[in-house]
């Protein structure tokens, strides 16, 4: 039964061409209000689950914070060179309308407002007076 579900999943040059024939049937529009809104959903989705963690320990946060933003970064990397084809044809034709990158850069934006423990927790850097010690590397992406 495994190498049944297995053969049915596309390969790469197939969701390439799909992405593609969508653009050339008149189904961008369509395509980019999808894609923006599933997006969105799971920016929220991973946040909420994010202010959850709020309450742990600076560095097990911060911890929490850099694992969320190196997946968010790779999930929009990997949408960003499959759905490239809609990005240069569609998107950079149409002036006011974002990138698929900064679409989803202005929602975990957007999204941050609305997640006040998150956007601001009570995390001391561990340079400041009485600051508590945190993996160098998450106080580094931390550091504005």
């Amino acid at each position: 039964m495994l190498s049944y579900s297995i053969m049915l999943m596309p390969t790469v040059s197939t969701v390439l061409q799909a992405v593609e024939d969508m653009c050339r049937h008149q189904m961008q529009d369509r395509l980019y209000k999808q894609l923006q809104a599933a997006c969105d959903a799971h920016i929220a989705q991973q946040l909420a689950a994010l202010q959850a963690h709020t309450q742990l320990a600076p560095a097990a946060f911060l911890e929490h914070v850099a694992g969320m933003w190196d997946d968010y970064c790779s999930q929009m990397l990997r949408i960003r060179s499959i759905f490239l084809y809609l990005d240069r044809t569609y998107v950079m034709s149409l002036p006011g309308l974002r990138s698929l990158f900064d679409t989803g850069l202005a929602s975990l934006r957007h999204h941050l407002t609305e997640h006040p423990k998150v956007r601001h927790p009570r995390v001391q850097h561990p340079k400041a007076p009485c600051g508590s010690c945190i993996d160098n590397d998450c106080a580094a992406h931390s550091s504005p």
